[in-house]
């Protein structure tokens, strides 16, 4: 049995032994990752159409908790006049038992919290199964720990569908596809990141076994914010688009991508966490309905105002790696970390992920993927190079 498999069993003293409310009143949300790009989105949507209480798990780093929530959320535009009064930072740490919480902050979410958004984890794709299974394996036990303690709670755990990366599914010969609402397979090929969250869902699976209330939501890559524009600043995809403007040009890669803002998917999971009664499916796949392929991205690229040239992809990569031994920009250095050798092949399959279910769900609720166009990708553009994570163009294409 692997590391990951052993991580993956679920601690046999795991088990609700919740404590009902007398008073019935609704009680806070709790967010785990409110300083990242999906977990900011989260707090943002729950002040926008709820009345909750958000506290955030956050871990202190120059400066205390509350002020690095407040950084995060101007960060990404989204600090409103709702948040001095409802948003209450958590000084914690998934990585360590309890979360790092202090004794008065567990109690806190013991009596006061009714749903926990789990969106927190540590993201790189670059990182062996080590160096993540701290905060994305032992953290998920110790906020399934949270969830069986104290009033009743819902748990809605953010996965990624990288998890279904490697396996292909029974009775199929090629990668096949993986339908929303199917049960999580066996690890197959994954990297670090993936095998990490791989395992933390399979401890989420059992948990619901044991009768906990927990809902999945597999996420695919996000886009930027439809109202602010701004991007993650670590998405592979913008990472990688920053990089063709850098070095000026783009590979001959017509590769498919489904690209869902991120106020989308967080909207669907708060959307979804309150909406859901009685049993929940295995998961959600939050993604984009529609692909846009790269070649389409690198046209607007090109619209905007970028000189792109076309370039065999083994030469693009190879001046990648180049540039980013000399150059300061960062995009380049965690692209070059990552880029794949088409040489020397590749053993993950990579099935297509399918959302028909989920977005059948949504519907209901009134939520639907915005559409990638031209108009949405120039904005996240403008926004873009406003905040230096694009060069100047080359020439200037309409108005900005």
């Amino acid at each position: 049995m692997s590391t990951a498999e052993q991580d993956a069993l679920l601690p046999a003293d795991v088990v609700p032994h919740n404590t009902p409310v007398a008073s019935g009143e609704p009680g806070a949300a709790l967010v785990t990752g409110a300083s990242g790009f999906l977990g900011a989105a989260v707090v943002a949507e729950l002040l926008e159409h709820t009345e909750q209480r958000v506290y955030c798990l956050v871990r202190p780093k120059d400066g205390t908790a509350q002020e690095r929530i407040e950084a995060a959320l101007r960060g990404f535009d989204l600090w409103s006049s709702a948040c001095p009064d409802r948003v209450i930072a958590l000084a914690g740490d998934l990585a360590r038992p309890g979360c790092g919480l202090s004794d008065d902050d567990r109690r806190l979410v013991h009596t006061e919290v009714d749903t926990i958004y789990h969106c927190g984890a540590g993201v790189n794709v670059s990182y062996p199964y080590e160096a993540l299974r701290g905060p994305n394996v032992a953290g998920t036990v110790e906020v399934l720990r949270l969830v069986c303690e104290g009033r009743p709670k819902r748990l809605a755990h953010v996965s990624t569908v990288s998890v279904l990366y490697g396996s292909r599914p029974e009775g199929t010969e090629g990668p096949g596809t993986v339908a929303d609402f199917t049960e999580l397979g066996p690890a197959g090929v994954l990297g670090g990141y993936g095998l990490s969250k791989w395992a933390a869902e399979r401890l989420v699976a059992q948990a619901r076994e044991r009768g906990v209330d927990a809902l999945v939501f597999r996420s695919g890559t996000l886009a930027g914010h439809t109202r602010t524009g701004v991007s993650n600043p670590n998405d592979y995809a913008w990472l990688f688009l920053r990089t063709c403007a850098v070095m000026g040009a783009a590979p001959l890669a017509g590769s498919p991508l489904q690209w869902a803002p991120v106020d989308y998917a967080a909207r669907a999971v708060v959307r979804l966490t309150r909406a859901s009664e009685g049993s929940a499916p295995p998961a959600y796949h939050l993604i984009a309905p529609e692909h846009t392929r790269y070649t389409t991205l690198f046209s607007w690229l090109r619209r905007f105002g970028y000189r792109l040239r076309p370039v065999d992809f083994a030469l693009w990569r190879q001046r990648v790696l180049d540039a980013s031994v000399t150059s300061n920009r960062d995009e380049l250095r965690q692209i070059a970390a990552t880029l794949p050798d088409a040489s020397a092949g590749s053993a993950a399959v990579i099935p297509e992920v399918a959302s028909d279910r989920t977005d059948a769900e949504l519907a209901e609720v009134d939520v639907r993927c915005p559409v990638l166009d031209e108009q949405l990708a120039r904005r996240y553009f403008e926004v873009g190079l406003r905040r230096a994570e694009l060069p100047e163009p080359d020439r200037i294409v309409g108005s900005r």
